[in-house]
């Protein structure tokens, strides 16, 4: 199976690592953060994704093409997901972000787009979750993410 590259943001890696699946990630795509990433993880050590810098499969790149850089530094995002958007522009990955602001500039931009709940379905879907999704968006809730009902439902009804 080839993996898609994808470039994920800090937040994603951080919920998927309170639920324990970011050992499953490499099973999924080529994992890459940008130094902007990984030093907002590692910042706070002992925090829910502070430890993703210890997999030996995480790859660690950052945009040089400058033009790419500028464009995406124009849409005053956070500067974590203005890294990840302007990586990913350049490698042709896809980005998994939770923003929503972030998540539409990306499309915008033509990028392949996804994020934590995309995730946690695609686990699913190939049978590497443990888990069920209902108690791991509850989980998800409970660590500060908001959901709303609807979206829930939406995504239980999508799950089967």
């Amino acid at each position: 199976m080839t993996l898609t590259k994808a470039v994920f943001d800090s937040s994603p890696l951080i919920f998927l690592d309170t639920l324990g699946y970011i050992p499953l990630l490499p099973k999924l795509f080529e994992v890459w953060v940008t130094p902007t990433v990984l030093a907002e993880l590692t910042a706070q050590p002992g925090k829910a994704g502070s430890g993703v810098s210890s997999f030996a499969w995480l790859d660690i790149a950052e945009a040089r093409d400058e033009a790419v850089c500028e464009q995406v530094n124009a849409l005053n995002l956070d500067v974590g997901e203005a890294s990840v958007i302007a990586l990913a522009l350049e490698t042709g990955a896809a980005v998994v972000l939770d923003d929503g602001i972030a998540r539409k500039r990306a499309g915008q931009l033509g990028l392949s787009v996804v994020g934590t709940i995309g995730i946690l379905m695609l686990l699913q879907r190939h049978a590497l979750s443990e888990g069920r999704l209902e108690d791991d968006l509850k989980l998800l809730i409970a660590q500060g993410m908001w959901l709303d009902e609807a979206f829930i439902a939406d995504i239980l009804s999508k799950s089967g």
